[in-house]
């Protein structure tokens, strides 16, 4: 919009007293944007409602190699973030993490039924029922595993328990806030 139709648009308040609110709601421009044509208006004259060129216009902020971005994370996340282009256009590469495989979940369920000084057995019944749940919770994502797990901890602690069963399991993942996809 020029400075003649920035004008036809503030002369109505300024000549005629018509309130800013009212010329919003008729002119489909905003308040704001009212407010600040007025400010200019009194400051400068008509010379303030003309475009100002931008100092930075056809020049990026940071340098481009620092712009480009990197995700990694589960399937899908790429195609969530295609939904706003101006951070989706900055992406340079995306890894998508696959599922971790039924092996690759039960090694690392050893290693944390080891870090909490247990021992995992997958042929034990309320083992094999505690697999299932994470395996059904975290659906082999392993970041969720990783949140998962500290919360089990608690979960121990504050109920004095021994043993990780699914309940144990279920009131952890009940603290977590896991999306649905």
């Amino acid at each position: 919009m020029d400075a003649r139709a920035r004008w036809r648009i503030l002369r109505l308040h300024v000549e005629d007293h018509v309130p800013l609110a009212r010329l919003a709601r008729e002119t489909d421009v905003g308040l704001r944007t009212l407010e600040r044509w007025h400010a200019r208006y009194r400051a400068d004259g008509y010379a303030g409602l003309e475009t100002a060129s931008r100092a930075d216009a056809g020049s990026r902020r940071l340098p481009p190699d620092l712009v480009d971005l990197i995700l990694i994370g589960m399937p899908g996340l790429e195609k969530q973030f295609s939904h706003y282009p101006q951070f989706y256009s900055r992406v340079g590469f995306a890894h998508q993490y696959r599922p971790l495989r039924q092996d690759e979940l039960l090694f690392v369920l050893e290693r944390h039924w080891r870090s909490l000084g247990k021992t995992l057995d997958p042929d034990d019944f309320t083992d094999a029922q505690a697999i299932a749940a994470i395996a059904r919770i975290t659906r082999g994502n392993f970041r969720l595993l990783e949140r998962l797990f500290p919360q089990i901890q608690r979960v121990l602690k504050i109920n004095e328990l021994d043993t990780i069963t699914n309940d144990v399991i279920e009131a952890a993942q009940s603290t977590l806030v896991i999306g649905v996809t």
